[in-house]
């Protein structure tokens, strides 16, 4: 697959879904976008994910301890979820928890630190 701006691309699609989530890297990013329009954008924005409020939120989280190798913005993430519709009864159970990781910053604390800690 080819995405302007992009060293490297892959797609994945479902078939039910309007466009593919697009994985793309280019010019030291990595995005992960909804359709190869949003792929591309973001790959040639001025802005970088570091320089935004949320990354700078999620370094607060971390309190300095540790430094956030990427960002998830739960609350779009499921929001995405819900609009293609890849939600099931599996994902439905883990919505709450994943709800209050995104709205509290204590329990995004505790999530983020573990995990930190798995991948080290």
């Amino acid at each position: 697959m080819r995405i302007e701006g992009a060293e490297s691309a892959f797609a994945l699609s479902r078939p039910d879904a309007e466009k593919r989530v697009v994985l793309a890297r280019g010019e030291g990013r990595v995005v992960a976008a909804y359709g190869e329009q949003a792929a591309s954008a973001a790959l040639s924005a001025d802005a970088k994910i570091g320089d935004g409020e949320g990354f700078r939120a999620a370094e607060a989280i971390l309190g300095g301890e540790l430094e956030p190798s990427f960002v998830l913005a739960v609350a779009d993430a499921i929001k995405l979820a819900d609009g293609v519709g890849a939600t099931d009864a599996e994902f439905d159970k883990a919505r709450p928890y994943l709800t209050r990781s995104a709205s509290s910053p204590s329990a995004a604390r505790q999530t983020a630190t573990a995990c930190a800690r798995a991948w080290r």
